[in-house]
């Protein structure tokens, strides 16, 4: 055998060795793709017992949720008093500990399982998630720790887990999910109304002295009438009054309390009480708290009279009084907001009908009135003081006084004349002091950019 071929056959014999290497490897790490064996990292029973499961606790680095099964097969978070549970949530547990595919071995080192996310919660500074299922006699089913999510995952779920009682954390596929704290587990959604359902609502605020009601003529009508508005006002927009029903579509709580609060123990109050064309009435009654967050309480009821009402409408009251009735739900800002507004939100000055008036304008220099004067702001108040003096005396000289001693040139021609005019046209201050007088009535003396001005209104 010549030099060659004695290199050739060492460089293959080489290969065969990190081959071998390479395959051993794989093997201890139990991914080896043609030659692994089956892996049972759970008890092989486990997705079968899941239909006996009673009890879930989650165990993470700051809090801990327990979820448990009551007599009516629903399931309840125990941090929460007791209020139902997320069962999207629990199903994505029980189904997920079912649904799981080992993917490849990793660390048996306990000084990397935090690399992973996989050491005891009750470590400091652990992302771990221990969850543990029982049945209802209080025998464990399963545990695993839940640790980090692997980046780029698609599709399924992957991410690293271990199983007490074997060394080894895994990267598993898996639907299953238990991070969050005990809001995450619990059931949102309390109340979900559309707008266009609602008849007739009445609010009752701290905010306001008298009962806000608002109805709606017929079931086609898209429009609130409000009882009561005063004189000098309008309805600014419909949207604005849908503020106060639009939070019962889909109204999700932040918080839920069996606790009442005692009378000395909250800082306002308000009522909101609502009827739907089919007969479902929701009284709300609102109180903030020392941190002016605002608790709900729900109580529902039916009105039999009602156009469109059904049983369907006696299902619901007794579906939401069940669920809800013994609990106060802390409400997010938007809610507690909506529900609490006052006529302001919903109401704008109607447009005034339209005037007619002069002035005398008294103007200074550096002003912004296109007049050429040396006078100093104090002078220009002071001369004004002096004409208004005049005209208190003998009324009657108004226009002589406009003619003979305005800073509007083109008004002075008419003794001061402006025509008929909106409110709106000029500044607040003036169209404030003109709109308030009578016809005849001449004004105190009104400082705009202009100037210093005499208003007397002629119609």
């Amino acid at each position: 055998m010549n030099r060659n071929s004695l290199i050739i056959v060492a460089a293959i014999a080489v290969l065969l060795i990190v081959a071998a290497a390479v395959s051993v490897n794989k093997r201890e790490e139990g991914v080896a793709p043609e030659e692994a064996v089956e892996v049972q990292l759970l008890p092989p029973d486990t997705a079968d017992r899941m239909k006996d499961a009673a009890r879930i606790v989650i165990d993470q680095a700051e809090e801990t949720v327990t979820l448990e099964k009551a007599e009516d097969g629903r399931w309840t978070v125990e941090e929460n008093e007791g209020f139902w549970a997320n069962e999207e949530k629990i199903r994505l547990i029980l189904t997920g500990f079912g649904r799981f595919e080992p993917l490849e071995r990793k660390t048996g080192n306990p000084d990397l399982y935090e690399k992973l996310g996989v050491n005891d919660p009750e470590e400091d500074g652990s992302s771990g998630i221990r969850v543990t299922v029982a049945d209802a006699g209080g025998d464990e089913i399963v545990e695993a720790i839940l640790g980090r999510v692997q980046s780029g995952s698609q599709g399924l779920q992957k991410r690293y887990m271990r199983v007490p009682g074997n060394e080894h954390a895994w990267l598993v596929q898996t639907p299953l999910d238990a991070s969050g704290g005990k809001n995450n587990f619990t059931f949102r959604q309390i109340i979900d109304i559309e707008p266009d359902r609602w008849a007739s609502f009445n609010v009752d605020t701290w905010k306001e002295p008298e009962v806000i009601s608002a109805d709606k003529p017929t079931s086609d009508s898209t429009d609130w009438i409000v009882a009561d508005i005063p004189e000098d006002k309008e309805i600014s927009s419909q949207t604005s009054l849908n503020s106060f029903v639009r939070p019962f579509q889909r109204m999700n709580h932040a918080g839920v309390s069996r606790e009442v609060m005692a009378d000395d123990s909250y800082t306002s109050e308000s009522f909101f009480s609502g009827r739907t064309w089919d007969g479902f009435v929701l009284d709300v009654e609102l109180r903030a708290d020392e941190n002016d967050d605002f608790w709900a309480r729900f109580v529902a009821s039916a009105d039999e009279t009602a156009e469109s009402y059904s049983e369907d409408t006696l299902e619901e009251v007794e579906r939401i009084n069940n669920d809800l009735g013994d609990w106060m739900f802390k409400l997010s800002r938007w809610h507690s907001n909506s529900l609490t507004n006052n006529r302001d939100s919903f109401l704008k000055l109607k447009p005034a009908d339209p005037i007619e008036a002069a002035h005398i304008l008294v103007a200074w220099k550096g002003s912004g009135a296109e007049v050429e004067t040396e006078r100093t702001k104090e002078e220009a108040k002071t001369r004004a003081d002096e004409l208004l003096q005049q005209l208190r005396e003998d009324p009657d000289m108004f226009a002589e006084l406009a003619e003979f001693e305005s800073d509007d040139a083109e008004a002075a021609q008419e003794g001061g004349f402006l025509g008929e005019f909106e409110k709106g046209l000029f500044e607040d201050s003036f169209d404030e002091a003109a709109f308030s007088l009578e016809v005849g009535e001449i004004s105190d003396v009104v400082e705009t950019s202009r100037g210093f001005h005499i208003i007397r209104r002629t119609k």
